[in-house]
């Protein structure tokens, strides 16, 4: 048996190979020959580049991609191609003229615009009037939220939870029309209401100290059912048992809520 060549049972990357492998029986134990592999075996079967990883994922998940296309369509069509009309603002557009043709003045209008006086009284309602939304508006839908997580009755909780929810679905044209139908100063709902019990009425819709708390009346309205749905969907998440284990610890309703 010594001297013999016993040719070793191919494996896998056998062919990567320019020859077979054997081994020689000696008296020692086993030695292994390995003839020099050729370099175009070696590249023949070795990792795929950044490249061809990327085209074999592009192969493997195509159907992937070919359900993007829709959505790519619509932000391409409604979001992308649309802004391309933010260039009238620097332009003296002309409707006759057109928008290709209107002359292009730079950042003319916008310099008008800061330096005007009525620039600062703008940014100052702006700026309390958010104030106003995160003081007045951003606790109501919570507030809400936590009262009709606590009604028990199903029927009672889905009606106020769809009248409070259908303002959302209203225009804001038609808010400020109903608006109108209640504070205006002719036959107005509420100042007709204010005339026969205190004699005199407050002209809501042309005095400017209650701009800002109309607007904000009218937010509060329209939007906190939409809100509402969220905080609901959300304290639906909560696991029942933390509310048993803080009842257990003697904790009421309000601190339940709280934890």
């Amino acid at each position: 048996m010594d001297g013999t060549r016993v040719p070793v049972r191919r494996s896998m990357h056998a062919e990567t190979y320019a020859s077979k492998r054997y081994i020689k029986r000696k008296k020692g134990g086993l030695r292994l020959f390995s003839p020099t592999v050729r370099k175009a075996d070696l590249n023949s079967n070795a990792a795929p580049t950044g490249k061809g990883k990327l085209a074999k994922a592009l192969v493997r998940d195509r159907w992937l991609y070919v359900m993007l296309v829709p959505g790519l369509i619509f932000f391409l069509v409604f979001k992308y191609v649309p802004m391309w009309g933010v260039l009238i603002g620097f332009k003296d557009y002309q409707p006759f003229l057109g928008f290709t043709g209107s002359e292009w003045v730079g950042f003319k209008h916008f310099e008008r615009f800061f330096t005007n006086p009525v620039f600062w009284m703008l940014f100052k309602n702006t700026f309390i009037l958010a104030v106003y939304n995160i003081v007045f508006f951003f606790p109501m839908p919570i507030l809400i939220a936590l009262l009709l997580n606590e009604v028990r009755i199903e029927t009672y909780k889905r009606l106020v939870q769809t009248m409070i929810y259908v303002p959302h679905f209203v225009s804001w044209v038609v808010v400020v029309g109903i608006a109108y139908i209640f504070f205006t100063s002719e036959g107005g709902i509420v100042t007709e209401w204010m005339k026969g019990h205190s004699g005199h009425a407050i002209n809501v819709l042309e005095s400017a100290d209650w701009f800002r708390t109309m607007v904000t009346a009218e937010v509060i309205w329209k939007e906190t059912g939409w809100g509402t749905i969220i905080f609901l969907a959300a304290l639906a998440g909560v696991d029942p048992q933390l509310y048993e284990a803080s009842r257990i610890d003697g904790a009421g309703s309000c601190a339940s809520c709280g934890t």
